[in-house]
């Protein structure tokens, strides 16, 4: 009977309750819809579950908004299984929203009922509605958040707003280049060849000059993107206090090609603040006869006072620079010149030093 079945889905007895939720749907009683809703606001999650599987069953399209705003509020699996049967596309957009739940279950449960709703989700309006949250998500969400935003993003085809929004991100929060710059590879392999990557060049110059841990890798997506730009900064970064950025700093500039790199890389291992190797496999990137060009005779005075360095290491850096730009060095204007500090450096307290410069003194024919 169905006003006994009514009165029991009001029963404080929640058992009895829940069976007659499910009694009135497998009947597809249609005058039962409203007391269902009814049930759905009762705090008993069993009941509310029991309610909605028996709307989906009847079908009533009045449900479909109650069951939305129930799911929003607690994204249950009886919930997501009520709006999968009824296959109403207004459901997309909630159900979208759960695909960035922090909760895997919940995201699977969503993408299921979603598939059901509408097979071609992904290509619908309501999906393309979701955009704008997405990419909300990308820009503020957590690292998990973050990646399936961004394949919703892809799914959806809009490859290219996704691209648009890693960036803003970079723009935004330079702490997350490294995450940024990995996923624009994946979506895009050749973006830094793109005008995409030339407007990056500005957020990644900033992470080059913060104090972030990717900035190593700023540096070598600045080389791939070649903008004549970044070698001002690249060249300021083989100053820079972390060793890796410097390295990676000379390398960039090596793939870079810009010869106002030479002299600054090359004089880079006279500090100590790179090591010849590096330096040398960056030269030969930015010209193999870079020891020809002028940007490398800046360097001679700094090789002449590194020749007699208390380091032995810089020593033969200096000396083996000197040979590399000019075999005849002791003979130069330079190395004459510098007569009068050798002589002194001779004369230094520390034989190692003193030494050196009696040995270049002699190379000079002055000994």
């Amino acid at each position: 009977m169905l006003w006994w079945t009514l009165r029991q889905l009001k029963s404080d007895d929640w058992g009895a309750a829940q069976r007659a939720a499910v009694e009135l749907g497998t009947a597809k009683e249609a005058k039962a819809v409203e007391p269902l809703l009814e049930a759905l606001r009762r705090p008993y999650e069993a009941l509310q579950y029991a309610a909605a599987g028996a709307l989906a069953e009847i079908g009533d399209p009045r449900a479909v908004p109650v069951l939305v705003a129930a799911f929003r509020q607690r994204p249950a699996e009886g919930f997501a299984r009520a709006l999968a049967k009824f296959k109403d596309r207004r459901a997309i957009p909630t159900l979208m929203g759960a695909l960035l739940h922090q909760d895997s279950a919940v995201r699977d449960v969503a993408r299921q009922a979603l598939g059901e709703i509408y097979p071609n989700w992904p290509q619908s309006e309501e999906a393309k509605s979701a955009l704008p949250a997405l990419l909300e998500a990308i820009r503020d969400g957590g690292p998990d958040v973050k990646r399936v935003a961004l394949d919703l993003v892809e799914e959806i085809g809009e490859t290219a707003t996704a691209i648009d929004a890693l960036l803003d991100l970079v723009r935004s929060d330079v702490s997350s280049v490294g995450w940024v710059v990995r996923t624009l590879r994946d979506l895009e392999p050749g973006w830094t060849q793109t005008a995409r990557g030339k407007a990056a060049v500005p957020a990644l110059v900033a992470v080059l000059k913060g104090q972030g841990y990717e900035r190593d890798l700023a540096a070598g997506t600045l080389a791939e993107i070649g903008d004549p730009e970044a070698v001002g900064p690249l060249i300021d970064a083989l100053r820079d206090r972390d060793r890796d950025l410097r390295n990676a700093a000379a390398r960039a500039l090596g793939r870079l090609g810009d010869p106002r790199a030479i002299g600054p890389i090359a004089r880079a291992p006279l500090d100590g603040s790179l090591d010849p190797w590096i330096a040398q496999q960056a030269l030969n990137g930015i010209d193999p006869r870079w020891a020809a060009t002028d940007h490398a005779r800046t360097i001679i005075s700094r090789c002449l006072e590194k020749v007699t360095d208390k380091d032995r290491g810089a020593r033969e850096y200096a000396e083996s620079t000197l040979n590399t730009i000019d075999p005849n060095w002791m003979r130069s204007a330079e190395a004459l010149d510098a007569i009068p500090y050798f002589r002194q450096r001779s004369m230094n307290a520390d034989t190692e030093i003193s030494a050196a410069a009696t040995r270049v003194l002699g190379l000079l024919g002055r000994g």
